[in-house]
């Protein structure tokens, strides 16, 4: 199993305003966590020994905060951007990759089972594995639909549609970081667009249990008052 995780860690953090105005997303408190504490101790549990977080915006927060990970039992190193690279480009820059790893956003809750993720990684034999949620959208229009002779055939008020997303957690092979530029912005996107268009195989690994993304003020304070009753699962060992 890969002892590795990449913790994703640069972001400004503008959609969480004002809790990011003075520290940084990750450090943002859960309970009595911050967010990528949460997420160090997770990996610890399912035997993650090396984690390593790239850093860009008040980066010396996070590294005075954390520091060499011997607290949290694990060992943590730090690669920080010169410049915004997105959420994939910093993955070009880290030159000791093991042959698998795992990469997580560090503004995500989650119980989903990383051993878990990792077995059904290394058997589907794809060189990215993308963690899922199902989630429920709610249309703010209503939908028209049309036959070839441009006659409507039927309509909707505002469908909730039901859709797979990504959770911001991936196993990936040290081939996929071939696909990524150097020194360029690359997103998640733009690895994902370039990964279909090469015809590489890529695989989902679906997650029914709890996943909450942190990007935005209402999502965020959901986190919080979810937490004190989720505590057991958030937090193991």
């Amino acid at each position: 199993m890969s002892d590795t995780a990449v913790i994703l860690a640069g972001g400004l953090g503008t959609r969480l305003y004002p809790y990011t105005v003075t520290i940084p997303k990750p450090l943002v408190p859960v309970g009595k966590y911050s967010v990528l504490e949460v997420m160090i101790k997770q990996l610890k549990y399912f035997g993650f020994s090396r984690v390593i977080v790239t850093v860009n915006h008040q980066a010396e927060m996070i590294e005075s905060f954390f520091r060499d990970g011997q607290q949290y039992g694990v060992e943590i190193d730090y690669v920080r951007e010169k410049k915004r690279l997105g959420t994939m480009g910093p993955l070009r820059g880290i030159k000791d990759l093991p042959d698998q790893f795992l990469v997580a956003n560090g503004d995500i809750l989650t119980d989903i089972n990383l051993s878990a993720l990792v077995e059904a990684h290394e058997k589907s034999r794809s060189i990215l594995t993308v963690s899922t949620f199902q989630k429920d959208h709610q249309m703010a229009y209503g939908v028209i639909k049309t036959d070839d002779t441009g006659s409507i055939v039927g309509f909707e008020e505002k469908p909730k549609l039901t859709v797979d997303v990504s959770m911001g957690i991936y196993m990936m092979n040290r081939g996929v970081v071939d696909h990524i530029p150097e020194d360029k912005y690359f997103g998640f996107d733009d690895l994902m667009l370039t990964l279909l268009k090469k015809e590489q195989p890529t695989s989902v690994f679906f997650h029914a249990g709890y996943w909450r993304d942190l990007g935005t003020p209402e999502d965020y304070q959901l986190a919080c008052d979810e937490f004190n009753s989720r505590e057991d699962s958030l937090i193991r060992g």
